[in-house]
């Protein structure tokens, strides 16, 4: 039996069964205009609005992701990605665990971004410079300039590059991929240069450009690797000198 318009709005008890559903229930104070409602519509406007896939539209976020990546590098570059704790990210970052895991992933993601933007920020001036190298002087006056950088910053840390090809583990393949592609880039900008050298007679006769290219560089890792410690500069300048020398035709 259906109640009555003054006893208003009734919920249906756990004992009601669902073909009870069916039977019209009166709202007050507007019987008429919910007259013809059943608790059935209801039931399944319910079941159906919990099937329904929801779109939220999601926060804006309140941090610009490239700036924070930037500082994440920093951390990442200073102490290498098993040193580098969550907590250290966070607070260089200025954000929370959430925002980091909803931005950029979990920490191993946020390390191959890092080195990434280290690449852009880091290395791409490095090639340009290498680029713009006309004689054999020049390249010599590069390493030179590199051998006073460290010397005048002595506390800077070393190429995070160099420090993720020494720690990553081989199973780590997404590294080991930026670290090799990083590393291919900065190889063919050397062999450029040398082949403008070659053509422009300032290599000594029988020294290929690939083989100057992987000289220069072996020489650029060793340089690298003193980075944070004492270099000696007069003997790691004389040993730059030599090695030119000897390239010179």
């Amino acid at each position: 039996m259906s109640p009555g318009p003054s006893q208003g709005f009734v919920y249906p008890t756990r004992e009601v069964h669902r073909s009870e559903y069916a039977k019209p229930l009166i709202f007050s104070p507007k019987p008429r205009i919910w007259n013809n409602l059943r608790i059935g519509w209801v039931y399944d406007g319910v079941r159906k609005a919990f099937r329904k896939k929801l779109f939220i539209m999601p926060r804006p976020k309140s941090f610009d992701p490239d700036t924070v990546l930037t500082k994440a590098m920093g951390v990442f570059w200073e102490k290498g990605y098993d040193a580098a704790s969550i907590s250290d990210l966070t607070a260089a970052m200025g954000i929370n665990r959430f925002s980091l895991y909803d931005t950029f992933g979990d920490k191993h993601t946020l390390y191959i971004k890092a080195l990434e933007s280290y690449e852009r920020s880091v290395v791409e001036p490095v090639l340009e410079r290498i680029h713009s190298i006309k004689t054999l002087s020049d390249l010599e006056s590069h390493f030179m300039g590199m051998i006073d950088y460290q010397r005048e910053h002595a506390d800077a840390p070393c190429c995070m590059i160099q420090k993720a090809a020494v720690s990553t583990p081989s199973s780590d393949q997404s590294t080991c991929d930026q670290v090799n592609s990083t590393r291919s880039r900065i190889h063919d900008a050397f062999c450029d240069t040398f082949n403008r050298l070659i053509e422009q007679g300032e290599l000594r006769p029988g020294i290929t450009a690939e083989q100057a290219a992987w000289l220069i560089m072996f020489t650029k890792a060793g340089l690298t690797s003193y980075a944070s410690s004492s270099v000696p500069t007069e003997q790691a300048k004389s040993a730059i000198k030599a090695l030119f020398d000897s390239l010179r035709g």
